[in-house]
């Protein structure tokens, strides 16, 4: 039904509409996505610069004046607006990763989807904090879908979101941007193009980001979903010749947050559940409160949290002409750090569960290709790479007075005077990975006119993977209250590991694309990605559990049609595909023997399908009139005939997955945009704009719900989010340097329920919401 009124609210704007608007692919004066004479869309999805119908398989793209228009600022807006895109939140910044056709990190290390921004890397292990969501002074971004092993590499299984930041240039200029909104919104941002003298310009952007929270506390006033965050870049080009450019890179960006933008269910997980066993409901405090959808804002918790994000990212990038054959070379440094000090995060009153979490991930990665220049006739790319991540965790859970009287019995006053807290997990785990691959891609085009082109790929590579775990001392190591390995024998620090493992993989691509017309081209592809295993170090000497968990790999089978129609009035891309994922990893849980806590490990299912179509158009309608969206249909699930491994749950029963839906893949998601566009005087226009996006109910976890743990018959576990539509509004004037605009966002629902987080929550799961929110724009160039 929600789905009916998106798409009737923007027809609404199309049945006002008489006059004409800007072409849909807009230009930019540095490569940009689109060129608005022409109307043809440019990106660089094969690492050269190409028309997007060129490119053989499927990609959506927005420009700098769709990203303008849309004013899309973070992660989760491109995500929203792009067929079979999705995105996991667990309500903070610090917990966003894309899926990409029903294809995410589901269990393991590495990440399925990568991130690029200028060629860099910035997601390479399982870390949902990894990446600075703000978007600021970008180019374009580029989604790319299905395996993107051959030129991205890095076990891009499920595919890649590529961005492109403006680079420095020899015009002096710049831009400045404010917005106000509710809940004290504050944003500002702004970048300055300089050039020192001939062939070396730098380029400065800076942003600020700010809000108060919305969440009521009754129990600690204080702690609240308050948010902060702010950041530059600066950015250094040379060009000692015109063959040669240097392009040097430093940002710097923090973020600071309280709670997370979530609201309890009532809903137990099992995980948690089952952790210690509690004779009182602790869900009870909520009573006249309510859980979720009756209480939308209000939470118990009466100890401090906080949580932060200290980024930093240098860049190098050197291309060379040759003559007809062009040098590049890349080199890439992250450095980021992040902690969690929650004193309570079991979300009810009283002292139970803390959560005290740092997290350091540093990565080095090196690229170097040579590749053909040639405007037409065949190109050819030849290149190999090199990167070593690390990422390490330290993480202490304390049980506070009260969980102990509930759980044991008795109160640890009684014990020892001077107890505050008891360690009920500390852990520190080191995740290393060392890759190396060599990769080449040919361009061939034949037949008459050139009208056919194969594209061939390949690329070799191998990661070494090593792991360590350190425990203790915490009640999982046999520490209880006063105990200390010194007076406790059975109290112990364990060390697991270091345990390596290597992992070959060769992926690779065959496309083959035929210009139909001259405005209309088909293609169809086949594409191989992989993504290597690791250790489950917490299940090391249990039983009936495995150390190590394999590589995952996935075939792409896919087909479609793009191009434009009327004039190059219209552009659209329409693409049908078959994915055959195989020992696809996932997470589950269990209780170790003589262990408190609980622990995650991860499995190789064995296969799942992925099937699905997707279409992106955009169209001037008239003059005046524009709209664009996509729709994308994904039938993704476990099995299909194919033998499944089991998931186990708490109790070690087996309980079976096979047919289950994958987790965050909705059935069907959708977007459609409708702008309006008025002549106010000779250089100034007035604009109305309506964006709509649906997305179909979905399970967070693999598993469904479908655990062997129910209460009255019913699951324990909170499992399926409903699907939602999520509708903006915005109203203003422009011109070619200056833009005003007041804005409604979320307009149909005070709040909307976009996902499942997990954390140590004794009044139930909790669910991750998005606000309505209004506020006003404006921004200047110059």
């Amino acid at each position: 039904m929600r789905a009916i009124i998106l798409l009737q609210t923007v027809a609404a704007v199309g049945a006002c509409a008489v006059l004409d608007t800007r072409a849909l692919a807009q230009s930019n004066d540095q490569a940009s996505i689109s060129n608005s004479n022409s109307g043809v869309i440019v990106v660089t999805a094969q690492r050269r610069e190409q028309a997007l119908d060129e490119v053989p398989f499927s990609v959506t793209a927005f420009g700098s004046d769709d990203i303008e228009n849309y004013n899309i600022t973070d992660l989760n807006d491109y995500a929203q607006l792009s067929p079979n895109v999705g995105i996991s939140s667990g309500g903070t910044p610090l917990e966003q990763a894309l899926n990409i056709r029903g294809v995410e990190n589901i269990g393991g290390d590495v990440n399925a989807v990568g991130i690029y921004v200028d060629e860099v890397n910035l997601t390479p292990l399982n870390v949902a904090f990894a990446y600075d969501s703000n978007l600021v002074d970008l180019e374009r971004i580029e989604i790319l879908r299905g395996p993107q092993g051959t030129l991205f590499g890095r076990n891009v299984l499920g595919g890649a979101v590529n961005i492109t930041t403006v680079k420095p240039s020899d015009t002096f200029g710049g831009r400045i941007e404010g917005a106000y909104g509710s809940f004290d919104r504050r944003r500002l941002r702004g970048s300055l193009n300089v050039p020192l003298t001939d062939g070396v310009y730098v380029r400065g952007t800076a942003y600020y980001d700010a809000r108060d929270g919305w969440i009521n506390n009754p129990t600690n006033p204080g702690t609240t979903n308050d948010r902060e965050s702010y950041g530059f870049r600066g950015a250094l080009r040379l060009e000692p010749s015109v063959d040669t450019v240097i392009d040097l890179t430093a940002s710097y960006s923090e973020f600071r947050g309280g709670l997370n933008d979530v609201i309890p269910s009532g809903f137990t997980a099992e995980f948690f559940r089952f952790t210690v066993p509690i004779p009182a409901d602790p869900r009870g405090a909520y009573d006249g409160i309510g859980f979720y959808p009756e209480n939308d804002d209000t939470v118990l918790t009466t100890g401090d949290y906080r949580q932060g994000r200290d980024t930093f990212i240098g860049t190098v990038r050197a291309e060379h002409d040759f003559g007809g054959v062009v040098g590049i070379l890349n080199v890439g440094y992250i450095d980021i750090d992040r902690f969690e000090d929650g004193e309570d995060v079991d979300l009810v009153p009283g002292e139970f569960f803390g959560e005290f979490q740092t997290e350091a991930l540093q990565s080095t990665s090196v690229e170097a290709r040579i590749q053909s220049d040639n405007a037409s006739g065949i190109n050819w790319l030849i290149g190999a790479n090199y990167a070593f991540d690390e990422n390490r965790f330290t993480g202490l859970q304390p049980g506070g007075r009260d969980i102990i009287i509930e759980a044991f019995g008795f109160d640890p006053l009684d014990v020892d005077p001077n107890f505050t807290v008891f360690n009920v997990g500390t852990d520190d785990f080191l995740d290393q990975i060392e890759s190396f691959g060599v990769f080449a891609n040919v361009t061939i085009p034949f037949g008459a006119d050139d009208r056919w082109t194969l594209d061939l790929g390949a690329r070799y590579s191998t990661d070494q993977v090593t792991g360590r775990l350190t425990r203790g001392p915490d009640g999982n190591t046999g520490c209880f209250i006063g105990d200390t390995p010194e007076n406790n024998p059975n109290c112990t620090i364990d060390t697991i590991g270091p345990e390596e493992a290597t992992f070959d993989a060769i992926t690779g691509r065959a496309s083959l694309l035929f210009e139909a017309t001259p405005d209309i081209n088909l293609y169809a592809t086949i594409a191989r990605g992989t993504k290597p295993g690791g250790f489950n170090l917490f299940a090391v000497g249990q039983q009936n559990v495995p150390d190590t968990f394999g590589s995952e790999s996935m075939w792409n089978y896919e087909a479609g049609v793009k191009g434009t129609l009327f004039d190059r009035r219209v552009n659209f891309s329409l693409s049908a595909f078959y994915m055959d994922w195989t020992d696809i990893q996932f997470n589950t849980a269990f209780r170790p023997d003589d262990r408190i806590a609980p622990e995650i490990i991860v499995l190789n299912a064995g296969q799942a399908t992925v099937k699905g179509v997707e279409l992106d158009f955009a169209a001037s309608v008239t003059d005046n009139f524009s709209i664009q969206g996509g729709i994308g249909y994904l039938d993704a699930q476990v099995g299909e005939g194919e033998e499944v491994a089991p998931a186990i749950d708490l109790n070690g029963n087996e309980f079976s997955i096979d047919g289950n839906r994958l987790p965050r893949a909705p059935r069907w998601t959708l977007n459609l945009a409708g702008e309006y566009t008025v002549p106010i005087g000779s250089d100034l226009d007035g604009f109305f704009r309506v964006e709509g996006s649906y997305r179909s109910s979905f399970f967070e976890q693999i598993d469904n719900g479908e655990s062997s743990f129910t209460e009255a018959g019913a699951p324990l576990q909170l499992e399926e989010v409903d699907g939602y539509t999520l509708v903006n509004v915005r109203l203003g004037i422009r011109s070619d340097n200056f833009r005003i605009s007041v804005y409604g966002e979320n307009l149909l629902n005070e709040t909307t329920p976009i996902g499942i987080r997990y954390q140590i929550s004794l009044a139930g799961q909790v669910i991750a919401l998005v606000r309505r929110e209004f506020g006003i724009r404006a921004a200047y160039e110059f």
